[in-house]
C-alpha cells in the first residue's frame, strides 16, 4: 500500500498516524491555510507571518466569547523558527469553524480598536495637565525653597552663637 506525497506518517506507527495535508511553506504561502474536516465544524488553519501574540490573543476570543458555538480552540507554534502559527478550532451546534475564525477575528480587532481608543484619550489628558505646570505648583517651589533656605540659615546661625 503506498502512501500519497501529501501524506506525512509517523515512522513509528505508519498505519494508525496519517495526516492528509501539509502546509504550503515559504514566501509563496498564502497568509492563511485551511484544512479540516469536511462539514466544516473542525479545522486547522496556518496563519503566517504571526507568533504568539495574535495566536494567544486569538485563542482567548475563541473559546470565551464564543462558547455556544466553540468545543475547543488552541493554537500552536510548530517550531521556534516557523514564520507561522497554526489555530485548531472545533465547534458544536454545527458552527462553521471558518466563520467561527472571521467572527472572532473581528471581534478582537472591536477590542483592540476600544483598548487604543481608551488609552489615547488618558495618555492625552495626562499630557494636557502634566505639560504646563500650573501656578500653584511653582508656588509650592518656591515655598519649600524658601523653607530649605529659612533651615540652612538658622543651621549657621546656630553654628555662629556656638564658637
Amino acid at each position: 500500500e503506498s502512501v500519497s506525497k501529501n501524506t506525512m506518517t509517523c515512522p513509528a506507527n505508519p498505519d494508525i498516524i496519517q495526516v492528509p495535508w501539509e502546509f504550503i511553506e515559504g514566501e509563496e504561502a498564502p497568509k492563511v491555510q485551511k484544512f479540516g474536516s469536511d462539514d466544516g465544524e473542525m479545522a486547522t488553519f496556518r496563519i503566517k507571518t504571526e507568533d504568539h501574540t495574535l495566536g494567544n490573543a486569538l485563542r482567548w476570543m475563541l473559546s470565551s466569547a464564543n462558547r455556544k458555538t466553540v468545543e475547543m480552540a488552541a493554537y500552536t507554534i510548530p517550531h521556534p523558527h516557523s514564520d507561522a502559527m497554526n489555530v485548531r478550532i472545533q465547534t458544536r451546534n454545527h458552527a462553521n469553524a471558518t466563520e467561527v475564525l472571521i467572527d472572532s477575528c473581528k471581534q478582537l480587532q472591536q477590542l483592540c480598536d476600544s483598548i487604543d481608543s481608551v488609552y489615547s484619550k488618558a495618555l492625552q489628558k495626562y499630557e494636557s495637565t502634566t505639560s504646563k505646570p500650573t501656578k500653584k505648583k511653582k508656588t509650592k517651589q518656591k515655598k519649600s525653597k524658601s523653607v530649605r533656605e529659612q533651615k540652612q540659615k538658622d543651621a549657621e546661625d546656630m553654628e555662629e552663637d556656638s564658637d
